[in-house]
């Protein structure tokens, strides 16, 4: 379970876990999948293209009649990178399409299992809910394009509920 004070931490950590169980079979496993936003020693030996998970954020506290503590409404940035080497515009299309693939559909991502760990426990076979929070929705972002250096970036925001109790 998500835990109250590493919220953002496990949350990132989850995604990570999930978006890493695709990558047995194609075309997610031409993809190198990462936690936060790629730093240089990432482009060094940028290889694959990359899907990383940023730190989530804070879109709004929720507090419910009655209840003692509060939920929030989280928004987390995945971001595709792909270098013209390593497929261009197409493969970027190809990982842009399966995100919005899987996350698209709420009750069915919410029902993924996956093993994952947070802190020092391992869960194995868990879904996002059984793990603390819910997918709600996705949105499309804007292609940024790095001509300098061959790149092309394009991320998603996807929306999440924590289910913290």
């Amino acid at each position: 379970m998500i835990r109250r004070n590493r919220m953002f931490k496990d949350v990132q950590d989850i995604l990570v876990s999930l978006l890493q169980s695709k990558t047995t079979s194609a075309p997610w496993n031409r993809w190198d999948i990462i936690a936060g936003y790629p730093n240089e020693t990432v482009f060094d030996v940028f290889e694959k293209p990359i899907i990383f998970v940023a730190d989530p954020s804070i879109e709004e506290k929720i507090y419910q009649q009655g209840a003692s503590q509060k939920n929030y409404k989280l928004n987390v940035r995945i971001g595709s990178w792909v270098s013209i080497q390593n497929g261009g515009g197409e493969e970027l299309a190809i990982m842009i399409s399966e995100l919005l693939n899987l996350f698209d559909d709420p009750y069915t991502c919410n029902r993924l299992t996956f093993d994952t760990q947070i802190g020092n426990t391992t869960y194995t076979a868990k879904t996002i809910k059984q793990l603390g929070f819910s997918i709600i929705g996705i949105q499309l972002d804007r292609l940024i394009s790095y001509p300098e250096d061959s790149q092309l970036r394009q991320d998603v925001n996807l929306i999440a509920m924590t289910n913290l109790s």
